[in-house]
């Protein structure tokens, strides 16, 4: 297996999208560091040199507050509403911004962008300081996140038609509607649905939630609902960007 698909792997199987300097080199561990020429003390910008000639764009050292994050190289909002979707009680900005492997700026116009595209809503006012407290409207449940994988892998094919769906169906936009994607493919459900669930496992699609009452009923049939009864109207694609 090639390191950046070792790599992957791993993040992906501790669920994770990014992880800090100190915890990049537990997940890595002895091995793969020795193949990276890293240790605890290699400086930044020669960590930031290993990551890129050994694996390309596929993660990046990112700064966040007073801490550097290793992070698969995807965009911006992607961290943050991963994070977001795992909160199970409202939250206000300010404790939603910390330990991300994100700049001030670049989390705000994150959070502005999720607010835009309403997978983030203000629910109410704290009553102790009247700060606004917000919830996301597609959270990851606890069932959702230790299903286990599909029994089969899709053929390449699939994965790749699928992908191509998502790029017509999304038009550039960074969330896209599962029941577009379904109906650009034309598949039967269990075959349609198969791909979806495997690409979720492997950690290359997020799936959101979203407002029921914006679709038809037609098009929340042919959007996508899980063993555990939890229906998704969207879902990110999580391509590395360059």
């Amino acid at each position: 297996m090639e390191l950046v698909d070792e790599m992957t792997e791993r993040f992906i199987k501790k669920n994770k999208l990014f992880v800090s300097k100190s915890e990049f080199f537990v997940l890595l561990g002895a091995k793969l560091c020795q193949q990276l020429a890293i240790t605890k003390q290699t400086p930044v910008d020669l960590l930031t040199q290993a990551l890129l000639r050994h694996c390309g764009n596929a993660f990046r050292v990112m700064k966040g507050g007073r801490y550097l994050y290793i992070a698969r190289n995807l965009a911006d909002d992607v961290f943050l509403l991963d994070k977001i979707q795992r909160q199970t009680k409202p939250f206000t900005v300010k404790a939603i911004g910390q330990n991300l492997p994100l700049t001030v700026d670049l989390f705000y116009t994150a959070f502005t962008q999720l607010l835009e595209r309403q997978e983030v809503r203000c629910i109410a006012l704290r009553k102790s300081d009247g700060m606004p407290l917000f919830q996301t409207t597609s959270p990851i449940s606890e069932e959702v996140k230790s299903a286990p994988p599909p029994p089969s892998l899709p053929p390449q094919s699939d994965r790749q038609s699928f992908h191509q769906a998502c790029l017509k169906s999304g038009q550039g936009r960074n969330f896209i509607f599962i029941h577009q994607i379904r109906s650009h493919l034309g598949w039967e459900r269990k075959r349609f649905d198969q791909v979806l669930q495997q690409l979720h496992s492997d950690g290359l699609i997020l799936l959101n939630m979203g407002d029921p009452t914006q679709l038809s009923a037609t098009q929340l049939r042919n959007s996508f609902q899980d063993s555990n009864g939890f229906l998704y109207l969207t879902l990110n694609w999580l391509e590395p960007h360059a």
